[in-house]
């Protein structure tokens, strides 16, 4: 792609006036649906012949403000603050993103009659029609949900205890859902105390029968059986691991090889085996692809609240990005995302640009949206949804 997935505004010099924003022309037939740079910002609810366009990427302040507000669970006051704003604050009042996010906000409360009031106002400051009050949106029905009980994590680069997406989104998933999938296959290294963390998370959902299914278990024994050496006394933790894989292995006579070794190099008592349960085997032994997404058209779809460092579907990104040539993130269905959850999807991003993989982010909505540009994702990236 042509444009970096980045967003870097130029900084105002001080005491600069307000730079003029024209207001945005009525879209023609032929209009662009997509976003570039220089081109417009469009969203589109429901209706198919609304439009809200930014004619030039970049955020009012309250508008920033709202957003984090929104992200924050504070829907109301984000809506009397954006409220007040595109009346009273002239970068506000220029903005179509910061009047797309009112509406926007109006309409999850179902606040018509304010939302018809400030339409009109809309156009007295644009000269167009304010995009519409969208019955079927209001009465729509319920968002199809992810296939309910199989969590999903992906371990890639290195092992760290500082690193959220590995570790403490691991034992999230596995405490919310009666099944997992964890990919290995794309982890690099790992430090030594993060080694030995990985095998205690092992250990623990072992011993409470957790039917964990593995993708790349066979990488993983490879990568930390490099690690170890009989004789030498360092890299405990990897030794650990070692001898907790082999019990996912379900293979007792390499564990008891493994153990008099770990036992000879630390002068210790070996440990012992612990057999897996037949559910245990069974969701080892059953190799399957990592979990493909909700899909529309190829599309990476996310839905409801994406919250916190550890959101499964944030997770599920990384193997995603790694199976496909191009990531299209469908938006439309996400209800709201906080800023932690908005930071994850950022590093996700930035793998995908990393690698050179076109991006787009389709059908998000106009508050949701400024939280993605607050946080540095170039307005280029966003498209409407085609319906």
């Amino acid at each position: 792609m042509a444009f970096s997935i980045f967003s870097k505004p130029a900084p105002k010099p001080k005491g600069s006036a307000p730079r003029d924003v024209a207001a945005p022309k009525e879209a023609g037939p032929a209009a662009d649906n997509h976003t570039r740079e220089g081109k417009s910002t469009i969203w589109k609810p429901l209706a198919e012949d609304i439009e809200v366009t930014e004619s030039q990427p970049g955020l009012s302040p309250a508008l920033e403000n709202a957003a984090l507000l929104f992200a924050n669970g504070q829907a109301e006051a984000a809506r009397k603050l954006l409220a007040d704003a595109v009346l009273r604050e002239a970068e506000s009042k220029r903005s179509s993103l910061a009047w797309a996010a009112l509406f926007d906000l109006l309409h999850r409360a179902g606040e018509r009659q304010p939302y018809e009031d400030f339409s009109l106002k809309y156009v007295v400051v644009f000269e167009r029609s304010a995009p519409v009050w969208d019955e079927r949106r209001e009465s729509k029905p319920a968002m199809p949900q992810r296939p309910a009980g199989k969590g999903f994590v992906a371990f890639t680069g290195r092992l760290t205890l500082d690193e959220p997406t590995q570790l403490p989104a691991l034992k999230k998933v596995t405490e919310t859902q009666p099944q997992a999938q964890l990919d290995v296959t794309g982890l690099a290294a790992a430090d030594d105390t993060a080694a030995s963390a990985f095998a205690e998370t092992l250990r623990a959902l072992r011993r409470k029968a957790y039917a964990l299914q593995w993708i790349g278990l066979d990488h993983l024994h490879r990568l930390v059986g490099e690690s170890v050496t009989v004789g030498q006394r360092d890299n405990e933790g990897h030794w650990v691991l070692l001898l907790e894989v082999w019990q996912w292995l379900n293979d007792p006579n390499a564990f008891e090889e493994c153990a008099i070794n770990f036992a000879v190099t630390f002068e210790v008592s070996p440990p012992s085996w612990e057999p897996l349960t037949k559910a245990q085997i069974k969701a080892v032994e059953d190799k399957q692809p990592a979990e493909t997404p909700v899909a529309a058209e190829d599309h990476y779809v996310c839905l409801g609240n994406m919250l916190g460092p550890a959101d499964a579907q944030v997770s599920g990104l990384f193997d995603y990005i790694e199976r496909h040539k191009a990531l299209t993130i469908d938006m439309s269905g996400v209800d709201r995302m906080d800023f932690v959850c908005a930071g994850a999807l950022f590093n996700a991003l930035t793998h995908t640009h990393a690698q050179g993989k076109p991006l787009r982010i389709v059908g998000v909505s106009p508050i949701i949206q400024a939280l993605l540009m607050l946080i540095g994702i170039n307005v280029a990236c966003f498209e409407a949804r085609k319906r």
